[in-house]
């Protein structure tokens, strides 16, 4: 008890000295979190005698508590899915209570997980939590772990354990195709769904609440983000194949205008909703990304995914069959060459954040419309052969994977990989850029 007060004091300081260097929107943050931790406290002191009968019982019946990371879309998705595809009772009576985090990234996802899981007020579940954290008091068994990978990662292997959630019911379904009727859309008609991060996605994200870093740095991941308009080649390309194109977002930076009745830039159209964006990026017939939230639906879905402008290189989604990657280039403003895949891994890149770029001199360059255009081409070859890589591709493949198995190895990146590696890089991107595995 001693322990949880003086982090209390250290905490209650810590903020004291961020408001004497701030201004209203600090202040009112800060009233608004006091009166909640408040009436956390009231509520602590309350629940206390109910946390001292369940840790008693807690050998009989197990209850446990958690919190679902319901403000990023990725994290939500991801984690809670894996939770009910890989979850087993310790004891036969075992009770999951939940809490989300605010504010919800999307409330029709919430509304389908709460078929599978008690979701409570925050008021009635975080005290609990709050009293497990106390030394002596608490226990880890109450706690509950959504995600047993790293934090947002599904690292199944797809081929063993392919277990799916059938989360839409008929009425869903019917909702979904109606709107795509409504766009003269068979249920026969191909298409495909599009998602360009700009910096729209964290400014509209950290609006909505107040986030000290946000605030202090602004965004640092801004090396994610692309341009739009570089998805116009491959855009035309695909309509001209006879699929129709999505383009994806809640908030965008500016639109895409094709004069193609194909496209359909969903993200600007005001037709944009939560349930259509599950809709639709779970029914797509393959999903376009540089590497977003969103991108992990079709993902839960068992969708293909062309994951173009990858900058993290060492997160590369490296487990899924279904996924094709292609990266940013790292040009080195010293000497004017891109960098290798050692190199990136060397200087410290490969899960960086956008200051460092500026510190090591290099500067991130998105994928041209062509690379874009040639790796939907690769990812529609994969499909066409049941995602068996062809004799010619597999030896850069191999080339690829053990050098990047050897790099995060030495970098300490092995907890966001499997032990083994099935989704593919770019065919064409290796081949243009052979230097980039020397």
């Amino acid at each position: 008890m001693i322990t949880f007060l003086n982090k209390i004091i250290q905490w209650s300081k810590s903020q004291i000295k961020q408001l004497k260097s701030g201004d209203f929107k600090i202040f009112n943050h800060k009233i608004k979190k006091l009166i909640l931790l408040f009436f956390i406290f009231i509520l602590i002191l309350f629940f206390f005698p109910l946390f001292l009968i369940i840790r008693i019982i807690s050998n009989f019946i197990l209850i446990r508590f958690g919190l679902l990371p319901s403000r990023r879309i990725g994290h939500f998705a991801n984690d809670v899915n894996l939770y009910l595809c890989t979850f087993k009772k310790k004891t036969f009576f075992q009770y999951d209570f939940f809490y989300p985090e605010k504010p919800i990234c999307n409330f029709t996802l919430l509304k389908i997980y709460k078929k599978y899981l008690i979701v409570l007020p925050e008021i009635f579940i975080l005290p609990f939590v709050l009293l497990n954290k106390i030394k002596f008091l608490g226990s880890p068994k109450h706690n509950i772990k959504l995600n047993p990978y790293a934090e947002a990662q599904d690292l199944r292997d797809r081929d063993i354990d392919d277990k799916k959630i059938n989360y839409f019911n008929q009425k869903d379904i019917q909702l979904g195709y109606s709107f795509l009727k409504d766009l003269g859309l068979s249920r026969d008609d191909k298409f495909v769904c599009l998602l360009c991060r700009d910096e729209e996605y964290v400014k509209n994200l950290f609006k909505q609440t107040y986030d000290v870093d946000y605030r202090n740095y602004g965004d640092i991941s801004t090396f994610r983000n692309s341009n739009i308009e570089n998805f116009r080649l491959v855009s035309e390309y695909l309509t001209g194949l006879g699929y129709y194109v999505f383009r994806m977002g809640e908030k965008v930076s500016k639109s895409l205008s094709i004069n193609n009745k194909r496209f359909f830039d969903y993200a600007t159209s005001g037709k944009r909703n939560e349930f259509l964006d599950i809709f639709l990026s779970s029914h797509c017939d393959f999903f376009i990304t540089t590497g977003s939230g969103l991108d992990i639906l079709p993902a839960i879905f068992d969708r293909p995914i062309v994951l173009v402008s990858c900058a993290q290189v060492g997160w590369t989604r490296s487990s899924n069959k279904k996924q094709l990657t292609i990266f940013k280039h790292f040009k080195n403003k010293n000497d004017a060459k891109n960098l290798t895949l050692s190199e990136i891994f060397d200087f410290n890149l490969a899960g960086a954040k956008t200051d460092i770029f500026k510190e090591k001199q290099v500067e991130v360059i998105e994928n041209t419309p062509e690379e874009i255009k040639e790796a939907v081409i690769d990812m529609l070859e994969l499909m066409k052969n049941n995602f068996v890589v062809s004799e010619q591709n597999s030896y850069l493949q191999s080339k690829f994977w053990n050098l990047f198995k050897e790099k995060i190895n030495k970098h300490g990146l092995t907890s966001m990989h499997a032990n083994f590696f099935k989704s593919h890089i770019g065919y064409s991107f290796l081949k243009k850029n052979k230097n980039f595995l020397e």
